[in-house]
């Protein structure tokens, strides 16, 4: 009894095998059997309904039955979506940072207004949006318009301002949020420039007039084969360091007179260099460092010259002119020097008077003020018939 029980036992084993491997068996068999039994129906063998099933084991021990693996499934051949990408290592979705490398926009932080440029692959600002390296996102330009058409000009950083129409000189104040040029520039066309002084280039007239005292421009700079151009004083006036600014040059019918407060205003005049500014009454006297003193300068033809006298070295006969009445600047009779005033023949030739006009009030004597005045209390009283 046992016996048969073992059989059974084995029995039933090999047809549960026989089942789980018998799917891949059947495929790898010649199926010539099953032709020819279809060759026989289409000829007619209608009384043959139980065909020969070939026994899968047949030939074949056990062990190798239970080994046998089932066919590998994969999707290799199957066709992907266009619109997926293929996303690189390492990176996943809004997390790359500004100047990283991306291949859509999908990978750029977006939160921080990044998008991808195809022409360099790496993740940059929205339009209208500059990158602040202390939030490591993009901020909107000040200046520009939002999505709803509303301009914005609340800003956080300086480089909202910079970037926008303020331009480089400018920067964000924190308390009003308002953008702001800086301290050493000025909003000019709406934009900032840097104030300028003579010298320094320029891009326009305002820029230079705007930011310099007195009258200015932006002038080309003779010579300059780059078309640079530079600050400089208008026509008719000149710069003075002292005061930092451009002053009017004295007016050359009124020289000797004009009002000033810088010897450069008469010396640029047609007075010359033997001006000064009689800092006493702000006006344009002749004057000669080198020789001080009413006798030793005197205006001639709105121009200051150094007294000539008779047989003293000249280079023109204006100079001789200009303290001697009729005289003229000619040759020497002598090597040692080339020209002299001279009196011509049949001439007569005075020394010319000075004038308190056109001198330095502080190079007339004392005495001279005490003839002046003591002449005047007399000729006052004779006139008035007083003894």
């Amino acid at each position: 009894m046992k016996s048969h029980l073992v059989l059974l036992g084995i029995f039933l084993v090999f047809t549960v095998v026989g089942l789980v491997s018998g799917s891949d068996d059947f495929e790898s068999l010649d199926f010539e059997s099953s032709e020819e039994s279809e060759e026989h129906v289409g000829h007619g063998d209608h009384h043959n309904h139980h065909q020969f099933v070939p026994n899968p084991f047949e030939g074949k021990s056990a062990p190798e039955a239970v080994v046998a693996s089932p066919p590998v499934i994969t999707n290799s051949n199957a066709p992907k979506l266009e619109s997926q990408k293929a996303v690189p290592l390492g990176m996943g979705t809004n997390v790359s940072g500004f100047n990283e490398t991306c291949n859509s926009s999908r990978i750029c932080n977006t939160v921080k207004e990044l998008q991808c440029v195809e022409t360099n692959s790496t993740c940059q600002c929205n339009k209208n949006f500059v990158y602040a390296a202390n939030t490591e996102g993009c901020l909107r330009i000040m200046g520009t318009q939002d999505a709803r058409g509303i301009m914005l000009n609340d800003c956080t950083q300086d480089v909202q301002c910079q970037y926008g129409k303020w331009g480089t000189y400018s920067r964000c104040e924190k308390a009003s949020r308002r953008c702001q040029c800086n301290a050493d520039a000025i909003f000019i066309d709406d934009t900032c420039m840097l104030n300028r002084t003579v010298g320094d280039l320029c891009v326009s007239h305002k820029q230079c007039n705007l930011t310099i005292v007195g009258e200015a421009v932006c002038k080309l700079i003779e010579g300059s084969s780059a078309n640079t151009y530079a600050c400089d004083c208008a026509i008719g006036h000149i710069w003075d360091n002292h005061h930092k600014e451009c002053l009017k040059v004295a007016i050359p019918e009124k020289a000797i007179n004009s009002t000033c407060k810088s010897d450069r205003q008469c010396q640029a005049s047609s007075l010359g260099n033997l001006s000064r500014c009689d800092h006493d009454d702000l006006q344009c006297r002749c004057h000669d460092p080198v020789k001080p003193g009413n006798e030793n300068v005197i205006v001639y033809k709105n121009i200051c010259y150094t007294r000539k006298y008779i047989n003293d070295t000249c280079t023109s006969t204006l100079e001789c002119e200009a303290g001697i009445t009729n005289s003229v600047c000619e040759e020497a009779p002598s090597y040692t020097v080339e020209k002299i005033c001279k009196c011509p023949n049949g001439k007569k030739c005075e020394t010319r008077k000075n004038s308190a006009m056109g001198i330095f009030a502080s190079d007339i004597s004392r005495s001279t003020l005490l003839c002046i005045a003591v002449a005047t209390l007399v000729f006052g009283r004779i006139s008035t018939g007083h003894p």
